[in-house]
């Protein structure tokens, strides 16, 4: 098999799912034989119907089931590690492949150069007020996506590159960043290509999405940390030389997103004050309480989430002075 695509799903409804294996049935001037699509159920009871998969007789499916509801990277562990496909790739199930020539020219990389890995741009696609808007995203700005790479298993397995059990939340940021680090080790054999592959579909006029977005939020606050540590000291054990560099620019987004106006819930308002204190914890425990203010205007200028604009409500010197007051 050349290539796995890897394919988390929950509780998606059967619409998602065909319009992601439709993506796929499309692809022209490449054997589908060479390809697999592997649905890896995250335990619900939301199985995705027999009936869909008699519709696509053509393509190799294959599901797998986890033993407990442990998140997507979990499940997307779960796919690796039951693959045996030179290749793997992942997509989220309410997402799809773009165009109908991605397969042809990925194969044809493949044959080609063999790399370690292929990064590839998308499209994000946003509805608003009922009508469609695209941007694309180079490869160049996905290090935290998992969009559009295409990675030599084998480079996983030899490098030990995983997601981590322990992180639900921003799973694919924990993967990118170790992911990143093995190539720059390791010397891999990369190639860019200047090609779109990937749908990536957001509709910000769904009320489902809307309170999902609540859900999310309120959820961040209790993940908020955790992954820049964990992944810290992943990087530590693998003595990094960008590990200092990697945490100071986590906490910087996690004081961002704490002190912006992304969170305009007052229910959050309690876990916040016990989130700052973390914060500044963990600051001061890796010496970061002198950061300059142009660093910070930096990473907030780079931030966009969900089409929002961040603004600061409190500057960074604000933070670590009234902090250190309530530490006094």
């Amino acid at each position: 098999m050349l290539l796995d695509i890897i394919v988390p799903q929950f509780n998606e409804g059967e619409n998602y799912i065909r319009r992601l294996l439709d993506s796929v049935k499309c692809q022209k001037y490449v054997n589908l034989n060479d390809i697999r699509i592997v649905f890896v159920n995250g335990h619900s009871n939301n199985l995705p119907s027999k009936n869909i998969f008699d519709d696509y007789k053509e393509l190799n499916i294959k599901v797998l089931i986890d033993e407990e509801n442990r998140g997507p990277g979990y499940s997307r562990q779960h796919g690796i590690d039951d693959s045996d496909a030179k290749y793997i790739t992942f997509i989220d199930c309410d997402d799809e492949l773009y165009g109908e020539n991605s397969l042809y020219y990925i194969s044809s990389c493949i044959n080609e150069a063999n790399p370690d890995i292929i990064f590839t741009a998308s499209y994000r696609e946003k509805t608003i007020d009922g009508k469609f808007q695209y941007k694309k995203i180079t490869n160049s700005d996905m290090r935290a996506s998992l969009h559009g790479k295409f990675i030599k298993r084998e480079f996983l397995i030899n490098r030990n590159i995983r997601f981590h059990e322990k992180i639900w939340d921003y799973e694919d940021s924990y993967f990118n960043t170790i992911l990143y680090n093995e190539i720059i080790e390791s010397k891999a054999n990369e190639i860019h290509l200047d090609l779109v592959t990937y749908l990536w579909k957001e509709n910000n006029d769904s009320v489902t999405l809307r309170k999902r977005k609540y859900d999310y939020y309120v959820d961040t606050y209790d993940k908020l940390l955790e992954t820049p540590i964990l992944t810290y000291q992943e990087l530590e054990k693998r003595n990094s030389s960008f590990k200092d560099e990697y945490i100071k620019n986590g906490l910087v987004i996690c004081f961002i997103v704490l002190e912006s106006n992304l969170f305009d819930y007052k229910e959050l308002n309690e876990k916040k004050l016990s989130y700052e204190k973390q914060l500044f914890s963990y600051l001061s425990e890796y010496n970061l309480l002198n950061i300059d203010s142009k660093y910070i205007e930096n990473e907030l200028n780079n931030m966009i989430v969900s089409g929002k604009k961040l603004k600061l409500l409190k500057s960074f010197d604000e933070f670590i002075i009234e902090n250190k007051n309530k530490n006094v």
